[in-house]
């Protein structure tokens, strides 16, 4: 009898695959975004607007030193589900072994750089003097701890590979109760501050990364996760990072671009920092389940093109863009409407409520458009092609929209700059249309098949 931990995606129905995959990791991704809404309340109500601002603009710099690893993760995603999709178990033990033994070297020497590092980035940034030791610390915390949140992301994209989307929602769950008690505790009642929650958050994520590995030894004999005892496959680590490295270059390009804009954004004062800081987590819940969609779509399409099955590949490609297409819709008409009273729940500032809804009132509107582009780049990177998903992404937020906010922030001013969202996601998402529609993708990755036993 086939474990339920393993879930064969190359029969039955695609959109219940997809959404029974996609349920669990929305609901991870709501339990994490759930947390950091927790650590800007905390900040915001009980520190103030400059421990808010410090708490972004931090945010932001952690994020482009995890965005590489997250892109080993979703390259070990894609071979595990091809290797599984395939019936190849012994691979896929391989393939973990491996990525794991690499990550953890590869992991100490980012950690040193964002400790070392973190006062030249935050003077990059044009962050306030009053708020830049806050946002050095938020860095310096963080960067210590960096080796847990990169475990966690391998743990899930092994998780994800197996087709199993659960055990990460459950290692969440428990991570996320520990970061709202630390939070409380750590700020609200001891008053450390960002530094509080900088704490709180590495411990709640080294207790993801250990609930992870105990599970996934547990649940599968066949891995026991012995990163220097294991077998260590060069070949399958050059295939790995081959569709990994893409992935990560444009999540840290796209961090590149959110740190480009923060910076500008900076430059117009404490209110319009923490309204941005506060305008993103809101519209992470529109993102959220386009993230986890597309998630669901890079596993499916991964075992499906192991198994050779590609009518259900072009299935997969419909119904991801058609409900992240629907949720955008959704999240419209319930998060628009009320969109300065969310940005109140974090901040009792009127300033930084106006410039929270401002952000959220232009961008909000424009996630049909990043919705198109993660949806036909999930698809795409999960037959094994991820260099041109990763310059989608590079021209249209970092050649496009960048300038755009730049240009339009200095020409009409501030309250205009962020229709430069719009308008590199437009360009983005009409190169993702025009190169999942010419097939090229496909044909690349029926080449690589033929000479390729791994897929």
């Amino acid at each position: 009898m086939k474990s339920r931990a393993l879930r064969d995606m190359t029969q039955g129905s695609v959109p219940r695959h997809m959404l029974a995959f996609a349920l669990p990791l929305l609901s991870g991704n709501f339990l994490q975004q759930f947390y950091n809404m927790v650590d800007s309340w905390a900040v915001g109500n009980f520190v103030g607007d400059g421990a808010l601002a410090a708490v972004g603009a931090g945010a932001s710099v952690m994020y482009l030193f995890v965005s590489l690893f997250s892109g080993v993760g979703v390259g070990a995603t894609v071979c595990i589900a091809q290797a599984f999709g395939a019936g190849r178990r012994e691979q896929v033990s391989t393939v973990v072994d491996t990525v794991y033994r690499a990550i953890l070297i590869s992991a100490l020497p980012v950690m040193l750089l964002a400790f070392l590092g973190a006062e030249k980035l935050v003077e990059w940034m044009q962050v306030e003097m009053e708020i830049a030791p806050g946002a050095c610390t938020y860095i310096r915390i963080l960067g210590l701890g960096l080796v847990a949140t990169v475990g966690y992301n391998i743990n899930d994209g092994i998780l994800r590979g197996l087709g199993n989307s659960r055990a990460s929602l459950l290692c969440l769950a428990v991570a996320t109760v520990v970061n709202v008690a630390l939070d409380l505790l750590l700020v609200t009642l001891i008053p450390f501050g960002v530094a509080g929650v900088a704490i709180a958050t590495v411990i709640a994520q080294l207790v993801s990364w250990i609930c992870g590995v105990i599970y996934i030894r547990r649940t599968y004999p066949f891995l026991s996760i012995r990163p220097f005892k294991g077998e260590f496959d060069r070949t399958l680590l050059k295939k790995v990072l081959g569709i990994g490295l893409p992935a990560g270059l444009q999540m840290a390009t796209v961090s590149l671009g959110g740190m480009a804009v923060m910076r500008k954004v900076n430059t117009f004062g404490r209110s319009y920092a923490a309204g941005y800081t506060v305008g993103l987590k809101i519209d992470n819940l529109v993102f959220l389940p386009i993230q986890a969609l597309s998630s669901a779509a890079t596993a499916l399409v991964g075992q499906n093109v192991g198994a050779g099955n590609w009518e259900r590949v072009r299935s997969a490609a419909r119904w991801v863009v058609g409900c992240c297409l629907g949720w955008c819709a959704l999240g419209i008409l319930c998060i628009y409407p009320f969109r300065a009273e969310l940005v109140g729940v974090f901040t009792p500032s009127m300033a930084t409520i106006e410039c929270g809804a401002l952000f959220v009132g232009w961008v909000l509107p424009a996630y049909s458009l990043l919705s198109v582009i993660f949806s036909l780049n999930s698809v795409i990177r999960g037959a094994g092609q991820s260099l041109v998903p990763m310059l989608v992404a590079v021209i249209g937020q970092i050649f496009v929209r960048v300038p755009v906010v730049y240009l339009l922030a200095d020409k009409f001013g501030p309250r205009y700059m962020y229709g430069g969202f719009a308008i590199g996601w437009a360009v983005g998402a009409t190169l993702a249309v025009c190169y999942y529609a010419s097939g090229h993708w496909k044909k690349k990755a029926l080449a690589q098949a033929k000479n390729d036993p791994a897929v």
